[in-house]
Order: structure tokens, then sequence, then C-alpha cells
């Protein structure tokens, strides 16, 4: 089966496995949205059972306005979710989003820690490990010159903590920009 092609209906099949694309989100009435105008559009998207976490994305899609990417949770059960999808019109003109319209592509997401931003922390009762800028450990240049700063020294040293705890995340090159499919 080497010179032979694969029918059409495996190939899409093959395609559909290989797409990070888990789903479209589509608009749940008609908006219009002014120039320079931002919105938070509620959407509707068929969803799997086995994804619990994606991002919105525009990929490839044809559309007029700019989907800020965000990170929505789709545990709730049944076979449908709602999904907030923020849009943004940068355009001189007027742009109406028909009812039903595609909105945005879902791309799958492993979320490996969240924050919770609403709620109360008890951040004076936590140890902090505070890295000391006083001492000769080298620390990566961060792009960040924060030495001359207005900041006191407690709080540089809080900033070089921050670094240092997640410098994984920051890049090591200019060139150095990084894929990942976690948040």
């Amino acid at each position: 089966m080497q010179n032979e092609e694969f029918p059409k209906s495996w190939k899409i099949a093959f395609d559909g496995m290989l797409s990070p694309i888990v789903g479209q989100v589509k608009a749940t009435k008609t908006v219009i949205l002014h120039p320079l105008d931002t919105k938070t559009i509620t959407g509707f998207v068929r969803k799997s059972d086995l994804i619990e976490a994606a991002v919105t994305e525009t990929g490839d899609l044809p559309i007029a306005f700019s989907v800020c990417p965000r990170v929505v949770s789709l545990k709730n059960p049944g076979k449908a979710a709602r999904v907030p999808v923020r849009v943004c019109n940068l355009s001189a003109k007027t742009i109406r989003i028909e009812s039903k319209s595609v909105l945005c592509n879902l791309e799958e997401v492993n979320v490996l820690r969240s924050v919770p931003l609403c709620e109360k922390s008890d951040a004076e009762n936590e140890e902090v490990n505070v890295y000391n800028i006083q001492n000769d450990e080298p620390h990566r240049d961060f792009g960040v010159d924060i030495e001359d700063s207005e900041l006191t020294e407690e709080q540089k040293s809080k900033v070089y903590n921050l670094f240092k705890k997640w410098e994984t995340i920051f890049p090591k090159s200019k060139i150095d920009i990084g894929h990942t499919a976690e948040v």
C-alpha cells in the first residue's frame, strides 16, 4: 500500500486526531462591536468529556475582530459549555457578529497550577523564602534592571525571589520563544 493513497475519509480522520483544536465557539446572540471596542461575549461549544480546560484562539479563522486568548474551564456536566470570549475591534469600522457565527477555536491545555485571584490569602502568615541579593550567589539576568529603582532592599529581594522561582518560564535568549500546551 506504499504507492496507494489512503481514502479521503481516513485522511480527514487522521488530520483530526493531530489537530489541537477541540471545538469552535459560536456566538449565542448578535453583537455589535464599535471601532476600538472590547466586549466579553458568551459563546457556546460542544465539548468532549475528556477535556477539562482549553484556551480561546483565533488560529486560521478569517474573522474581522481580535480574540484575547484566555483559559476557560470545560468541567461542567453535559455535552455543551458556555465560554466567555473576549473580543476586540481594532478597526475603524463597526463589526456585526451574527448569532451562531464562529467566534474562535478552543485548543486543549493542561492547567498545571492556578491562582485563586478572588480569595483572600494568608500571605502574612506564610513563610517566605527570600532571595538574598547581597550574597555572591549569581543570578540570571532577566532583562530587568531594578538596582537603580526606588524599590526598598526587601522589595528588590522579593522581585529577585519571584524571578528565581519562575526562571523556567523566562526566555534564555532573544530567539527562545518556546511553545507549550500547559498553563
